[in-house]
């Protein structure tokens, strides 16, 4: 698909153009419109709120849907994967899956999960943000009990939000590019709804200066 393509219209003028990888990409169709869901496999628990998507600090869902819905490309080759070219591709959802530090763990975590009474799929729950407009999370597998989403306690993102969102990534991207074109890379870290600073995972933590943030004793 072609990059996400980001505009510096009130400063340099400049494109930014942001490629990557999308780890799995899904498309549904209710025979009026496309949704397409984005799956981003981690190793390790990842949750994300509408706090940290309004202070820049989780963008990378949000920026793979707007890498599949953002231009007629990649909308007609989402529609295509679904069988329905030439219907209009939306966002659906952006999701993290864990698979944990492999996939042989995966019995220790359904058998957790039984043990402390809850269904087996709850041990394999992807999280992420759901747009609630039109979109059934049901032909995701739900997100009831026995689901494989968990979405946040906020509940699933009207369209608006999820606009409002994309353009505050947009501006997220703009400051970021503005400083490192400016030489400007000085650390400014900044605790997540978890209370997790990213800058402590971060091997160079001793070279930008950020010598004060307690690095996690394993990433």
């Amino acid at each position: 698909m072609p990059p996400v393509t980001v505009k510096d219209v009130e400063g340099t003028g400049k494109t930014i153009n942001i490629s990557g990888r999308i780890d799995r990409l899904d498309a549904f169709s209710d025979g009026k419109r496309v949704y397409v869901s984005v799956v981003d496999y981690k190793s390790s628990s990842k949750k994300i709120t509408e706090r940290d998507i309004a202070e820049g600090l989780r963008i990378q869902l949000i920026t793979y849907m707007k890498a599949a819905t953002q231009n007629d490309a990649a909308k007609e080759r989402i529609a295509g994967l679904a069988g329905k070219s030439g219907i209009d591709t939306v966002p659906g959802a952006g999701l993290y899956f864990v698979f944990g530090d492999g996939i042989s763990v995966a019995p220790d975590r359904a058998a957790a999960a039984k043990k402390d009474g809850g269904d087996i799929s709850d041990a394999f729950k992807m999280s992420g943000i759901v747009i609630g407009d039109g979109f059934d999370p049901d032909v995701l597998g739900g997100t009831g009990q026995g689901g494989v989403i968990s979405i946040p306690r906020s509940g699933p993102l009207t369209t608006e939000k999820y606009d409002e969102y994309s353009a505050l990534v947009d501006n997220v991207v703009v400051k970021t590019a503005r400083s490192i074109g400016s030489g400007n890379f000085s650390p400014c870290p900044k605790p997540d709804s978890a209370n997790t600073v990213s800058c402590g995972y971060c091997p160079f933590v001793s070279v930008c200066g950020a010598s004060n943030i307690d690095k996690p004793s394993s990433v």
